[in-house]
């Protein structure tokens, strides 16, 4: 007799749906200054049901604290630079040439 396991295909996977929001932002989660135009996208309120959220997404100032808290967690965990590390490490002036800064 052939001890078959079923796979699980698709049945533990998850999609969303997201949808252009109309709000303007003239900075990044981080507070960076964007240029130019910036796109956001919120998931809308009916894949976050299909996923057993309620509710809208967090308003911006929400999603700012949980994206410092993920940064952190990982800054803790020894997961990526930390964020001393990162500032250390960017370049303060020169330009951009083909995705290298000189």
């Amino acid at each position: 007799m052939t001890n078959h396991k079923q796979g699980t295909a698709w049945a533990n996977t998850e999609y969303r749906t997201y949808e252009f929001s109309s709000e303007a932002h003239k900075t990044d989660v981080e507070g960076h200054e964007l240029e130019g135009e910036d796109a956001t996208l919120v998931e809308t309120i009916s894949s976050r049901e299909r996923r057993g959220k309620e509710g809208p997404a967090p308003d911006r100032e929400a999603q700012k604290a949980l994206y410092k808290k993920g940064i952190q967690g990982w800054d803790d965990q020894g997961l990526q630079l930390s964020t001393a590390e990162r500032k250390a490490a960017k370049v303060p002036e020169g330009k951009e040439v083909d995705g290298v800064r000189v």
